[in-house]
């Protein structure tokens, strides 16, 4: 699903026509660059290499606190460690497998899909592949984008932070997400009498909007290696119109001071530029899910 995410993407770069030939090359260069971590890390499969790694770790039975402080001071020594030894960078992860969420770290350009969110209802290998990409396809999309964001675009492919834009380049880029954070920022929040932050949410609104574009481009990709899917069974709906239904499960959730817009509007927001959405459910043009003026950056 990555290789099929990263070649919409790249299609993508080749269609923005607010960048010049010279910049698309070195963004593909960066996308074709950024590596993937997917479930845990490998060495913990070999027993002989995953005691190595807790040899010098002393645990005691009956003293809880005891064995906290020692955890602790374990994984400082290991970091102290690095300084003076090569680093297996297949080892290191920035978290741990079991949690449910995705990352991007931009100081080593890669993403990262730990095993607690490959599960239902996120990802299910028996699932029909429309709903894996509705789902999990999504976020890998939105985590690739993120390398590419107002914070991610200024780390080179090597994760090193530089000024790798030109001010044309910057210009354009900031215009295009200025279209964001002013869209963003009209949705209310009526519970508490405010609107909601454009640009404390700007990266992930970015990504929200590219994660869905890219994921029903890379799907689409995938129907012609592999052949069309039957919809579900018992439902009045097409495979197009269940892709995006599955995407606007978003759900209710607290408002709080998170880096993402709120659930509802993470929906909207995104579907409201969404194209694909519109043309699939035959939204009128200037119907509030299908305005003219669409913001469009990566997607």
């Amino acid at each position: 699903m990555v290789k099929y995410l990263k070649s919409a993407f790249r299609k993508i770069i080749q269609e923005e026509d607010w960048l010049d030939e010279a910049k698309k090359k070195e963004v593909i260069d960066k996308l074709e660059s950024m590596g993937n971590k997917i479930g845990y890390p490998k060495y913990i499969e070999d027993p002989a290499a995953l005691a190595a790694e807790y040899e010098e770790l002393v645990i005691m039975d009956g003293n809880f606190l005891q064995n906290m402080l020692t955890l602790k001071k374990h994984e400082v020594w290991k970091e102290l460690r690095k300084l003076t030894r090569p680093v297996d960078k297949a080892k290191e992860w920035l978290i741990q497998p079991l949690v449910v969420n995705a990352f991007h770290n931009p100081t080593t350009n890669e993403i990262i899909f730990p095993m607690g969110i490959l599960r239902h209802p996120m990802f299910n290998p028996d699932y029909p592949m429309y709903l894996n990409f509705a789902n999990i396809g999504i976020v890998i999309g939105h985590e690739i984008t993120h390398g590419f964001d107002n914070h991610g675009r200024r780390y080179d492919k090597s994760g090193n932070m530089t000024n790798w834009w030109s001010e044309e380049m910057t210009a354009r880029f900031r215009e295009k997400a200025t279209c964001f954070a002013e869209q963003y920022s009209d949705f209310p929040l009526e519970m508490v009498g405010k609107n909601v932050d454009g640009n404390e949410t700007l990266g992930d609104n970015i990504c929200d909007n590219a994660g869905l574009r890219h994921s029903w481009l890379a799907y689409q990709e995938w129907v012609r290696d592999h052949g069309p899917e039957p919809p579900l069974p018992g439902l009045p709906y097409s495979v197009e119109e269940i892709f995006f239904i599955t995407y606007g499960q978003e759900g209710y959730e607290q408002y709080t001071r998170d880096m993402h817009s709120p659930g509802r509007y993470r929906t909207l927001g995104v579907l409201q530029n969404n194209r694909d959405f519109a043309k699939v459910f035959n939204c009128p043009l200037e119907s509030p899910m299908n305005p003219s003026h669409k913001c469009r950056l990566w997607s």
